[in-house]
């Protein structure tokens, strides 16, 4: 990112009301380090910009009534705005109505001629992202937790489990697993972050009842309530570290080295993706690859790998090619039995 655009960003973020914005929480969303922060908020001091650290909260904030002058936008940059906040990709997502009223100010405050050419383009653009919760399901519980997050103020809240979990948290106190799912007890709760994945919202916090952090999804939250209690979130937390190099965002331990070949089949269509950020793809010569990833627990990979079929093969680790093999002979019986049935 060159010094110019980080620059901007630090303005913006710190005159947004997403803190608290320490060193460490902005060195990480801005793909940087703390020494280079200290060095950007410098250079914002001397250029002006009042720039104050709070040493009670522990953030940094632009002192009331500074503001940027009004943003000269480039045909890309009010293309990709307008399509990203209030053209397909937001249509029937909970957020598509302020995101649409947003674009319109964007688009307002461009010269005519660059909102003609916005006007000819957006009809030819179009994006289907996947699918994910209705809205009415999760609207409310994501404004109540990103209030929360915004005001440091804590939640109590009631859950309803998945299935699965039930019958880890059953399994782990060594009961038995009742036919009944007991109603969820109510908890208190402190958001750090919110997160879209695997079509659905999920929120990052800590639950007090296992004083541990935990993700959680929003579409299962049976009740939320403000509470008056504070809290705070460690300066240390943020999403990149939280989930580590999880296939996609459940973390297990330990860390695998994942080796699995591909035909040449879908050697191709596995390739052309960057499916985890330690992917390292070799290629062979009769069209087959080989890809390598660095992934935190096996649960989550399990089903993708899956979904390859007889295409894919894993080569290591034992463990994750023992399970793969279980999972496709469970699956080939139960074809198998339907053909009996008939």
């Amino acid at each position: 990112m060159a010094v110019v655009h980080r620059l901007l960003r630090i303005i913006v973020l710190l005159q947004s009301s997403a803190g608290p914005w320490g060193r460490p929480r902005l060195a990480d969303v801005l793909g940087t380090n703390t020494t280079t922060v200290s060095r950007d908020i410098n250079r914002l001091q001397k250029g002006g910009v009042p720039v104050e650290y709070d040493k009670v909260e522990k953030t940094y904030r632009i002192r009331h009534g500074f503001y940027l002058p009004p943003t000269a936008f480039t045909v890309p940059e009010a293309v990709a705005l307008s399509v990203l906040a209030g053209g397909p990709a937001a249509t029937g997502h909970f957020l598509a109505g302020p995101a649409a009223q947003g674009a319109e100010k964007v688009r307002a405050s461009l010269p005519e001629p660059l909102r003609e050419e916005l006007n000819r383009t957006l009809p030819a653009i179009a994006l289907d992202p996947a699918r994910a919760e209705t809205a009415d399901v999760i609207d409310d519980v994501w404004f109540k937790m990103s209030q929360s997050i915004a005001q440091r103020r804590s939640l109590i809240c009631c859950y309803e489990a998945s299935q699965s979990e039930t019958d880890v948290l059953k399994n782990a106190s060594g009961n038995a697993a009742p036919n009944t799912t007991p109603a969820p007890a109510a908890f208190t709760f402190y958001p750090y972050a919110l997160y879209f994945g695997q079509r659905g919202w999920y929120v990052i916090g800590k639950r007090l009842d296992r004083d541990a952090l935990r993700t959680l999804k929003l579409s299962r939250f049976v009740r939320i309530a403000n509470l008056d209690t504070p809290y705070a979130i460690p300066d240390d937390f943020s999403l990149k570290t939280y989930f580590g190099n999880a296939w996609r965002m459940m973390r297990g331990n330990p860390r695998h080295a994942i080796k699995l070949h591909f035909s040449a089949k879908v050697a191709d269509t596995v390739s052309e993706t960057q499916w985890h950020a330690t992917q390292r793809i070799t290629e062979h010569n009769d069209g087959s690859i080989t890809a390598d990833f660095d992934i935190d627990g096996l649960d989550e990979i399990v089903w993708w790998i899956l979904g390859y079929g007889p295409n894919c093969t894993v080569e290591a680790p034992n463990e994750l090619r023992e399970k793969i093999a279980r999972l496709a002979q469970e699956t080939a019986q139960q074809y198998e039995k339907g053909k009996d049935d008939g």
